[in-house]
């Protein structure tokens, strides 16, 4: 099953929940990543803004880190976002999920990536306690 935690801002939450019920989870979630090209073109106040999010997201992700827990199967994030990964157009958060659907239904992702991306929770699912930094 995977689930739409409408945004990072919630995966910590819902981590501890599945906590306290023992269920095993994986996460997967974008990894803003900040184009220093495209920063450096920008004025003081804009550069602000960015650098204030992009400190928000470094803090999320490290919380996110943080609850992993017995029952967190793995963890991975993708630098910049999942459409970028798959090489499809990007959408505003609340229709990320079916942009990435539409996307698939549509035979718009190639299948080296649809592979690729099989890999990835393949191996989240797969991991040994080891893997997962347990003792």
């Amino acid at each position: 099953m995977m689930m739409d935690t409408l945004g990072k801002y919630h995966i910590p939450f819902f981590m501890s929940l599945f906590e306290k019920f023992g269920i095993n989870h994986a996460v997967i979630a974008d990894k803003r990543k900040i184009d220093s090209n495209l920063t450096n073109q920008m004025d003081e106040s804009k550069k602000k803004t960015i650098g204030g999010r992009d400190k928000v997201d470094q803090l999320l992700t490290e919380k996110i880190i943080n609850k992993r827990n017995e029952f967190t199967l793995g963890i991975h994030f993708f630098e910049g976002d999942i459409e970028k990964f798959l090489g499809i157009s990007s959408s505003k958060k609340p229709n990320k999920p079916l942009n990435v659907l539409w996307h698939y239904y549509n035979n718009k992702i190639t299948s080296e990536k649809i592979k690729e991306f099989e890999t990835i929770i393949n191996k989240l699912l797969q991991q040994t306690d080891c893997e997962r930094g347990e003792q």
